[in-house]
């Protein structure tokens, strides 16, 4: 039986994000600037410290590579919020908004 995952929209939560590269899913970070994705793909990396996940990690992806999302391999990839319209269509991709401050 084929498992499918919903596309989820989350803030990045102490626990949600990390346990989803744990479990070898595949993570989209999506951010404003290239360097809060740089910030928290890393801050996630240290979370996850002294375990070393099995993803491909890339802090961020460029435009002319968004295809790389469809890759059936587990990863923890950052995007800019001007490339999510360009996105293809994402079935089993967890998707992370990090945020910064709360209003």
């Amino acid at each position: 039986m084929e498992r499918k995952n919903p596309i989820v929209f989350l803030d990045l939560q102490p626990f949600t994000a990390p346990v989803a590269v744990l479990l070898e899913e595949k993570v989209v970070l999506v951010a404003t600037s290239a360097s809060l994705l740089t910030t928290a793909g890393e801050a996630l990396r240290q979370l996850l410290h002294p375990l070393v996940p099995s993803c491909v990690y890339i802090p961020i992806l460029p435009r002319n590579l968004l295809d790389f999302i469809m890759a059936p391999t587990p990863f923890l990839i950052g995007v800019t919020a001007q490339c999510r319209p360009h996105l293809p269509p994402l079935d089993d991709v967890f998707l992370v908004r990090p945020c910064c401050a709360r209003g």
